[in-house]
This record gives structure tokens, C-alpha cells and sequence, in this order.
């Protein structure tokens, strides 16, 4: 089976963000809401995570997808978004689209907090993600003439914000990030690609690694599968 996705909207300061759903062909007995990975880890992934909700559909499941502001199709500035405002975002799509589970993947477990239960893939903290773009920044620089640390590159962000990976961080997201973390609570299960917990084990590719955008199916099914039985527990 084909199955249909299409773009909705919800509503966030303002503003009617795209959200990217499924549409199974029966009355779907879940809804999981994609809290999707920060960044260029988002286009690394997004065809492989747009797949994940074809198969969800299949079993009845929907799935969305939405837009952060100031990211992908969305006309908000993003050099005026804070980590705190994607937390909001999600939470107002979550209230919005009565969504009953959550399914982060990477950064997205730093803004994943909605009240439902969780499903993470390979969270990270948000200084993990700073690093490596500062390092990816920092390199592009110095392959064009200018050797400039990471230190001073850091510095210079929580002065007065950053472009890093083509994203024109504030000064004030720059610094949430350097201190996120995923929150621990007992309505999370937390996967890491390869490792077994309790029965279940993601197998594939990891994508956010990859230099372009890819696609792994053997990654998509196993997230599936991984969804599918989790919801029905």
C-alpha cells in the first residue's frame, strides 16, 4: 500500500507552521508526533523519517511531522527563534492535533517534553550538536584563509549569535543548546541504533553521520517495527 502523506498546519505564535502527516485508511487508534532532529541531522533523515510514517500507516498508525519555526518551509526568522520556542511549538502542535505519542529522534529529544509518552532514538545533548557544527564552521573557514578557533568562534556566538550549518543562531539559542539536555522520566524509552533494550534493537545506518542526505530502508523498517510495538504495549 501507497500510503498518502500530506501537509497540514497548526498554529504557533502567530504563525500557521506545516506539519507533514500520514493518512492511514481507517481511523488510526494512535497518533505519534515526530519530534525531528535539529538542523542539517533533519535533512540527513527526513526521507528515511517520512518513510517510517508510510509504514506506521499501514498498521492504522498516523504520524506528523511538523515544521519548527524558522525551519524548512517555515516563514519565521529563525535568528529570532529560542529553544524555549520550539518546546512551546511542539507543545502546541501536540495539543492541537490530539497527538497520544511521541517518537525524537537526536536533538529533537531537547524539545520532545509534551506530556505524552516518549520513544527516543540516539538522543543527544544540544552541546553535542554546537560542537560539531562549530567544528564543521571552523574548518570551512580555515579551507578559505581565515584559522579561527572554536574557542573564539563560541565566543563570538554567545556575544552575538552565529551562522553555523546555514542556520542564524541568536545569541540566547546558541547558549540554551550548550546547556540542553533530554529531561529523564519514567514515560521515556530511550534506543540507541544497535543496542537491544528489552526485546527491540534499531538496526540501519546512522544517517546524522553522513556527509549528504540518505536513505536506509533496513533503518526505516526497523524504526517502524520498533513504533509499532511500543504503541501497542
Amino acid at each position: 500500500m501507497n500510503a498518502i502523506l500530506f501537509y497540514d498546519s497548526y498554529q504557533y505564535a502567530g504563525n500557521e507552521e506545516y506539519i507533514l502527516s500520514s493518512k492511514p485508511n481507517d481511523s488510526a487508534a494512535f497518533h505519534i508526533l515526530f519530534s525531528p532532529p535539529l538542523f542539517t541531522e533533519m535533512n540527513k533523515m527526513r526521507r528515511t523519517l517520512a518513510e517510517v510514517m508510510r509504514l506506521l500507516s499501514g498498521y492504522n498508525i498516523k504520524c506528523s511531522m511538523p515544521d519548527l519555526p524558522g525551519c524548512n518551509d517555515s516563514l519565521a526568522p529563525i535568528d529570532r527563534q529560542s529553544l524555549d520556542d520550539w518546546q512551546a511549538a511542539m507543545q502546541a502542535c501536540a495539543d492541537q492535533k490530539e497527538i497520544s505519542h511521541i517518537a525524537s529522534f537526536r536533538g529533537g529529544g531537547l524539545i520532545d517534553s509534551v506530556g505524552k509518552p516518549i520513544w527516543r532514538l540516539n538522543s543527544v545533548k544540544g552541546a553535542h550538536l554546537i560542537k560539531t557544527m562549530l567544528r564543521g564552521k571552523a574548518i570551512a573557514l580555515k579551507e578559505a584563509g581565515r584559522d579561527i578557533s572554536i574557542d573564539q568562534l563560541q565566543s563570538q556566538a554567545l556575544n552575538e549569535g552565529i551562522e553555523l550549518a546555514g542556520y542564524e543562531l541568536s545569541a540566547k539559542l546558541f547558549d540554551q543548546l550548550c546547556k540542553a539536555e533530554p529531561y529523564s522520566d519514567d514515560c521515556v524509552t530511550q534506543l540507541t541504533l544497535g543496542q537491544e533494550l528489552e526485546g527491540q534493537c534499531i538496526e540501519g545506518s546512522p544517517l546524522w553521520l553522513r556527509s549528504e542526505p540518505e536513505y536506509d530502508d533496513i533503518l526505516a523498517q526497523s524504526i517502524a517495527q520498533s513504533l509499532l510495538k511500543w504503541c501497542r504495549a
